[in-house]
């Protein structure tokens, strides 16, 4: 195997999402030399993906290393340990990334009581608000330290999906204010995604991702599958180049 060592060293955490597809892009991600930390509250499947991906380092010394911490983040306390976790498996963090998963909520707004919208923005909104709070001391005036939000961006062409677009229309304003108005060093960037097989399976619930994805393209017959090596090029290219790119902090990934 090649030495496409391009993220050698950096240290990176992976938040909100443990399927099989971000396992496989932590994976392919410690190929190209970074250490990565998986924190979510479901992570037992990717366990043994990650002692697979370990065990290669002996062939491969190049890699990086797959850390994995069991962490329910709607626990204030375990949305501090997440930052702490990740910086002292590897001695410091570079690089947040905060992986957003779609989450279905088709309820006709007009019909949605107050509590449920409270209930609804604390869990979505107010913890993630949190997590960038306590994410900025362990990134920030690092020379290269950046956070990125990635999302799956298809579901804004969807009326039905309002409140998700209510959400992460109103996060993306949130990161592009943080990048251009903040004294701490640190790069911030939106990533929208086309469809990811996790993304595709949490929408078409109880789907195969053949089925899920011939469903999706009912609608967006163009549609093309972002697969995780694609991802993790654009990744690397990102964490490795963000400083040359000031203007830029928002991208595209697989829309059609």
């Amino acid at each position: 195997m090649e030495n496409k060592a391009e993220l050698k060293d950096r240290n990176i955490l992976i938040t909100n999402n443990a399927s099989h597809f971000v396992g496989s892009l932590a994976c392919r991600l410690c190929e190209m030399g970074a250490n990565v930390l998986i924190a979510d509250a479901n992570i037992k499947e990717l366990q043994k993906l990650a002692n697979a991906f370990n065990e290669q380092r002996e062939v491969y010394p190049f890699f990086g290393r797959v850390h994995l911490v069991e962490l329910d983040l709607e626990s204030e306390n375990a949305r501090k340990e997440c930052f702490q976790s990740a910086s002292e498996a590897f001695g410091g963090l570079d690089c947040w990334i905060d992986y957003q998963q779609f989450f279905n909520c088709t309820n006709d707004w007009k019909d949605l009581k107050l509590e449920d919208l409270q209930s609804f923005f604390n869990k979505k909104l107010l913890n993630n608000f949190d997590l960038y709070q306590k994410a900025i001391p362990y990134l920030q005036n690092k020379r290269n330290s950046c956070i990125l939000r990635l999302m799956p961006e298809d579901a804004k062409k969807r009326s039905e999906y309002f409140l998700y677009n209510f959400a992460q229309t109103g996060f993306q304003s949130f990161i592009n204010t943080l990048d251009k108005h903040n004294d701490s060093g640190i790069r911030f960037f939106n990533i929208e995604l086309g469809p990811t097989e996790d993304h595709l399976l949490s929408m078409y619930q109880g789907a195969n991702i053949n089925e899920a994805l011939a469903n999706y393209k009912k609608q967006f017959a163009q549609a093309k599958l972002v697969n995780s090596d694609e991802l993790a090029e654009c990744l690397a290219f990102v964490i490795g180049n963000h400083r040359s790119y000031p203007r830029i902090n928002h991208l595209e990934l697989g829309l059609s």
